[in-house]
């Protein structure tokens, strides 16, 4: 029989390794972005002019988005299955003073739904909300710059 403690400290280890693991592959993911990125503005320079290398290196970028945008979505959800589990153990076996992931959910979404003022900018944003519009952004970057690459060409 594994005892709640046993069970806290699978579900830590579990969340920490995916939690870790989804902040390397953001971490691999801009780094790479910003290589493609200005890869494809050094094809807009006047004595370079490689529109078919900015096609393919935006359309690259848009693909690398995508992926990494999927990969994000499962480390979300295996930190997410984990997190859930902590609660529960949290609920069953826990003073209300050590709370950490069930208060920290009450208190985002008090925060976000009382405050009339908070505003786009001073609104408490989850981890994954931040890192899509990252992905979103370096795809529209891939998309855009192969689009101006085509142009270019014509």
């Amino acid at each position: 029989m594994i005892t709640d403690r046993e069970w806290l400290d699978i579900a830590w280890k579990y969340f920490q390794q995916h939690a870790q693991q989804r902040v390397q592959h953001f971490n691999f993911f801009i780094t790479l972005s910003a290589i493609l990125s200005t890869g494809l503005l050094t094809t807009f320079q006047s004595d370079l002019q490689a529109p078919l290398v900015g096609i393919g290196i935006g359309l690259i970028q848009a693909q690398v988005s995508f992926i990494f945008y999927k990969i994000d979505n499962r480390n979300r959800f295996l930190t997410k299955l984990s997190e859930n589990v902590l609660k529960r153990l949290e609920l069953d076996t826990i003073g209300n003073a050590y709370k950490l992931f069930t208060e920290e959910e009450k208190i985002t979404l008090l925060l976000n739904k009382s405050d009339k003022s908070r505003m786009f900018f001073n609104r408490q944003f989850g981890h994954g909300q931040l890192y899509r519009i990252v992905f979103i952004t370096f795809f529209i970057v891939g998309i855009s710059g192969s689009i101006l690459s085509l142009w270019q060409l014509l």
